[in-house]
């Protein structure tokens, strides 16, 4: 699986790089090997699967087409994240999500140095507004 090195930002611009050349058929069978990983690590600790699961083709297209970590991603809510954060570096702590000492169930900038998000609230009321204060450009 394509995914990035925890805290180690030149790992992020290969992962960006590695993400962009696949192909269809590649970016499918990461989206597959994702859906497994979330099933994995929810049936274990719990979590927040239906909505992990409804956006693991969007989180794999969002990082195939932006480039990340330089643009930020701001989800919905925020515990949609789970197949982000494997990408971004912490599928070897996806066992430890939601436990404490864990990884957070949702977004946490502080988890890791790069691939911030660029909101990190849960509720879309929050979110609505903070995308209002973001600037962007097409």
């Amino acid at each position: 699986m394509v995914t990035a090195n925890e805290n180690d930002p030149h790992n992020a611009e290969l992962l960006t790089k590695r993400l962009k050349s696949l192909e269809i058929d590649e970016l499918k069978q990461l989206s597959e090997e994702l859906r497994w990983e979330v099933l994995e690590s929810v049936s274990k600790t719990g979590g927040h699967l239906g909505s992990s699961l409804g956006v693991i083709e969007l989180t794999v297209a969002l990082h195939h087409v932006f480039d990340t970590p330089t643009d930020r991603i701001i989800w919905d809510v925020a515990h949609q994240c789970y197949p982000h954060k494997i990408l971004t570096g912490r599928r070897s702590r996806m066992h430890t999500i939601r436990q404490q000492g864990g990884i957070s169930g949702f977004c946490k900038r502080k988890e890791v140095s790069f691939f911030r998000p660029a909101i990190t609230t849960a509720p879309p009321d929050a979110n609505i507004n903070a995308k209002k204060k973001c600037q962007f450009s097409l």
